[in-house]
């Protein structure tokens, strides 16, 4: 069974429950990518994540990321969302509001 990897958009509050919570046989977290590339680095190392991205779009460029989640303010989500889907990628958003 393939072995499907994540990337996560954020390294918020939210971030942190979910990646403190993340159990999954068949998943495993790689990379994180966020605005402020010295927290994102901190986040990686915290939770063993091999991968701490610059950027967002060079999260999204991995082709090895099939999925990210993303934990970033309501008022952004549409855009990452977007960002993710248009790269082939599987999303998952909590509390999304897309208007």
């Amino acid at each position: 069974m393939r072995n499907y990897q994540w990337g996560i958009i954020g390294t918020g509050d939210i971030a942190h429950q979910f990646v403190s919570q993340f159990k999954n046989n068949q998943s495993s977290i790689s990379g994180v990518a966020a605005r402020n590339f010295e927290k994102t680095k901190a986040f990686a190392q915290e939770y063993s994540i091999p991968s701490a991205y610059e950027t967002v779009e060079e999260l999204l460029d991995n082709p090895e990321i099939d999925m990210v989640y993303v934990a970033v303010p309501n008022n952004i989500h549409h855009y990452y969302i977007t960002k993710s889907l248009q790269k082939g990628k599987h999303v998952l958003c909590g509390m999304c509001q897309i208007f």
